[in-house]
C-alpha cells in the first residue's frame, strides 16, 4: 500500500505535467475577460460585440436559492465557520464557485457539497498564491481517508475545468454583479482582512503554523493577526436578508441574465509532497 510519503510525492508536479492551471493576479480579472459574468435584468440569449463573443446564460431565483442552501449545510457551514480569515473562502471566491455552477451547466440538484469544494479548489488555484492554504479543504470534502482520495478529488477539479471550457477566469467585476443579485446575504460578508491577502514571505509566517491540513476533527488554527480562533462570526444565518423574489418552480420564475464570460522558519512543515520538512 502506498504511503503518504509515496502517494503524495508528484502532487506539485500534477498540474505541470497535465497543463493544468496557471495562476493569475486578481488585477488581471479586472479588465473584463471574454465571458465575463454580468447580472442584468433582461432576459438575452446571447451578446455580441466587435471581436467579443460572449454567451449569456439565465440566473433563477431557485438557482441562487440553491446555492445559498448549500452554503448552509452542515459541512459546509462549519468549513466556512473555520476559515475565519476568509483566506480560502471568501465572498470572491464564493462567488467564483457561484459562476464555475453556471458555466459547467449544473442543475440545482447538483448543486452539491463536493461539486462545492471542488470548484472551491479551483477557484483558489486561480486566484491564490499561497498554495498551502488550499490543501485544508481535502479533509472537509473527502473526509479522514483524504490522503487516499484527493488524487481523485483533484480528477474532478480537472472535469470540472474542462467543463466549464477551460473558462476558469471569473472578472471581480463578474463576482461583483453576482453578489449583487442577493446583496444582503451573509456569504457575501466575508471580507478577507488585509493582513490576510497577498503571498506571505517566509519570515513572516507565524511559527505555530505548521501548514498541515487539519479538518472538521481537529482544533482550529489560531489566528494571532486576528486574534481569534478560526470561528466565522460576523454574519450568520440570522442575518440573511431575502431580496429574490419568493417566485415559483415553473418559466415565470424571476430570473437574471449573466454573461460568463517558500522556506518558512520554522522546525518543520507538511507540504504537499507528502511529509513533514525539518530544518
Amino acid at each position: 500500500m502506498a504511503t503518504l510519503t509515496d502517494s503524495l510525492e508528484d502532487i506539485s508536479n500534477f498540474n505541470n505535467k497535465h497543463g493544468m492551471i496557471h495562476k493569475r493576479t486578481r488585477r488581471d480579472s479586472d479588465s473584463g475577460a471574454e465571458n465575463d459574468l454580468v447580472v442584468h435584468s433582461l432576459k438575452v440569449k446571447r451578446v455580441k460585440s466587435a471581436g467579443t463573443r460572449r454567451q449569456s446564460f439565465i440566473v433563477k431565483s431557485k438557482e441562487m436559492k440553491a446555492y445559498f442552501r448549500l452554503l448552509d449545510d452542515s459541512v459546509v457551514f462549519d468549513f466556512l465557520n473555520a476559515d475565519a480569515c476568509k483566506r480560502i473562502s471568501d465572498k470572491y471566491l464564493l462567488a467564483m464557485v457561484f459562476a464555475y455552477f453556471k458555466r459547467a451547466g449544473f442543475s440545482t440538484k447538483e448543486f452539491t457539497r463536493i461539486n462545492f469544494f471542488v470548484a472551491l479548489y479551483l477557484a483558489n488555484d486561480m486566484e491564490e498564491d499561497e498554495e498551502d492554504y488550499k490543501y485544508e479543504i481535502f479533509p472537509w470534502a473527502l473526509g479522514k481517508g483524504w490522503r487516499n482520495k484527493y488524487i481523485g478529488f483533484l480528477h474532478k477539479r480537472d472535469k470540472l475545468w474542462m467543463k466549464i471550457g477551460y473558462r476558469a477566469v471569473v472578472s471581480k467585476k463578474c463576482c461583483d454583479e453576482v453578489m449583487a443579485i442577493n446583496a444582503g446575504h451573509w456569504c457575501w460578508q466575508r471580507e478577507r482582512p488585509e493582513h490576510h491577502t497577498g503571498a506571505i514571505r517566509a519570515y513572516k509566517r507565524d511559527p505555530d503554523d505548521d501548514g498541515y491540513p487539519r479538518g472538521p476533527d481537529s482544533t482550529p488554527w489560531l489566528c494571532k493577526q486576528c486574534s481569534q480562533y478560526t470561528e466565522y462570526d460576523s454574519a450568520s444565518p440570522g442575518s440573511i436578508s431575502w431580496y429574490l423574489s419568493s417566485g415559483s418552480e415553473s418559466s415565470q420564475d424571476d430570473t437574471y441574465t449573466m454573461n460568463l464570460s517558500f522556506v518558512p522558519q520554522v522546525n518543520s512543515r507538511f507540504n504537499m509532497e507528502g511529509m513533514y520538512v525539518c530544518w
